[in-house]
């Protein structure tokens, strides 16, 4: 999700960046897909996926998690732990993104999921291990930059800029659950607004068109997974 809220603060320099992280602080790997049948949904807002159906056989269900990575984390490992078996289903974040780079592709596959406002190198520097970035199955090469402020513009938008391609706020910690229970987990994203001084009226108006792209995209993927017929 991009969110409305957009609060001025005080703008985050080049300076106030996390270190450049290391190659410990990387979960290379997602989940293996394997034997995965059924797919949960996980979406920040219901408006985001308005126009999914919920009838495919393909999918387990949706779950609307709330915006932030705490409900997000909170909602995903909620979800799973309810599960007799959390590895032989898949998740799949979908939602908007702001957009970071100069591809002008608006529907993305991200494959790394970077907790921008997380201070990983220094914890880890500290002895206490913390992933920085997790791995997302099928991704098309891009990083999604998570965190709880929503970017609009400034030196902060610049800094993510040179590292990561999408910004939102929930895709890190679903995929912190997924990777802390086992589970597969993929992200789709619309990216809505370009992450600038106007995203937050543009998000707005975008997410009904990006619903639909989104919903028609994931209806795609999850073809792949219809039972046979006997």
């Amino acid at each position: 999700m991009r969110g409305l809220d957009g609060a001025p603060g005080s703008e985050w320099a080049q300076a106030d960046m996390p270190p450049q992280v290391g190659a410990g602080e990387i979960d290379l790997q997602a989940p293996p897909e394997d034997g995965v049948r059924k797919w949960l949904v996980a979406a920040a807002t219901e408006a985001e996926v308005a126009a999914l159906p919920r009838d495919h056989p393909a999918l387990l269900a949706v779950l609307i998690t709330g915006a932030g990575k705490t409900a997000a984390a909170v909602a995903v490992s909620a979800a799973l732990a309810r599960l007799d078996d959390p590895t032989s289903i898949g998740v799949i974040n979908v939602g908007t993104a702001g957009g970071l780079d100069e591809t002008g592709a608006r529907l993305r596959w991200p494959s790394t999921a970077w907790a921008w406002d997380l201070d990983a190198a220094s914890l880890n520097a500290l002895g206490i291990p913390v992933r920085g970035q997790l791995a997302l199955s099928g991704g098309d090469g891009s990083v999604i930059a998570t965190g709880d402020r929503f970017v609009a513009g400034g030196s902060l938008r610049t800094a993510l800029q040179a590292r990561a391609a999408l910004v939102d706020m929930e895709c890190y910690s679903v995929a912190a659950a997924c990777h802390a229970f086992g589970t597969p987990v993929r992200a789709v994203k619309w990216v809505s607004d370009a992450a600038d001084e106007s995203a937050s009226d543009d998000w707005g108006v975008a997410v009904p068109r990006g619903a639909a792209v989104l919903a028609e995209a994931t209806v795609d993927f999850l073809d792949r997974f219809r039972p046979h017929p006997a």
